[in-house]
């Protein structure tokens, strides 16, 4: 595997969510209402955790084919991120992020990688670990004086945000919940779309509404790489473990 595909392997497994307990919403008619009102909404409904467990089914794209493959993610809010995947029931890779680095190891080639988590920004424009932790969990910041306009799109709340002189992003919302539904990040310059993530089939958790599926895609040198999520078996706020040694001999990837 190559290195650029591994470092975008590395962020998608780790973008994976939650679920529990099945409760459908019920459809909502779109009510008008100004942009901090809706701020608020959304700003009560964020998913907040401790510590979570996630198992998952995930096909990736990389550009040319697809692989399946299954993960399991752990995360302590605003700590850690930890990910591991495996084909065949056998562990293929294994990775963690912290505020600071990124790292991770890959068993059939016996490499790894470790890096500062800047160097994720050559795929997510904002990349830390709390902005890939709201990815995961289906949270978004927003920061109210950026937003530049507010509308009914459809059948969803829609916010446009001018981040900075380059990008924008543009933020649907379920009325239902006021959970987001799919974000576009795209250059201000050209109007190329950056990345794009969707959520889908959202299950609410004692009071929370949590998505159980998500599709990421970004484009890297001219590919566009691909990731849909599956969730299952999902333990949240029990105390967990991180481990994490790469293995003697392994050789170091670097870019």
């Amino acid at each position: 595997m190559k290195v650029k595909y591994l470092l975008s392997f590395v962020v998608l497994a780790f973008l994976i969510t939650s679920c529990s307990t099945k409760k459908e919403a019920k459809k909502k008619v779109i009510v008008p209402m100004n942009t901090e009102r809706l701020m608020e909404l959304v700003n009560d409904n964020r998913f907040v955790f401790n510590e979570i467990q996630i198992k998952t089914k995930v096909n990736y794209f990389d550009g040319k084919k697809n692989t399946d493959f299954s993960g399991q993610a752990r995360m302590a809010n605003d700590s850690i991120i930890w990910a591991s995947a495996s084909m065949m029931g056998i562990e293929g890779g294994r990775g963690i992020i912290t505020y600071d680095s990124i790292k991770f190891f890959y068993r059939p080639d016996k490499t790894y990688f470790a890096e500062n988590i800047m160097i994720l920004t050559n795929i997510l424009p904002e990349a830390s670990l709390q902005t890939l932790q709201n990815i995961i969990v289906g949270n978004i910041d927003i920061d109210e004086e950026k937003i530049i306009s507010q509308s009914i799109d459809g059948d969803y709340y829609k916010i446009d945000v001018v981040e900075s002189f380059l990008f924008r992003k543009s933020i649907w919302i379920e009325p239902e919940n006021f959970r987001i539904s799919r974000c576009i990040i795209s250059n201000i310059i050209t109007g190329k779309i950056i990345g794009r993530v969707e959520y889908s089939d959202y299950e609410e958790f004692d009071g929370k509404f949590i998505p159980m599926n998500m599709m990421v895609s970004f484009e890297k040198k001219n590919e566009n790489i691909v990731a849909t999520f599956e969730y299952s078996d999902v333990k949240i706020d029990k105390e967990l473990s991180y481990p994490f040694n790469i293995p003697n001999k392994y050789k170091r990837l670097r870019l």
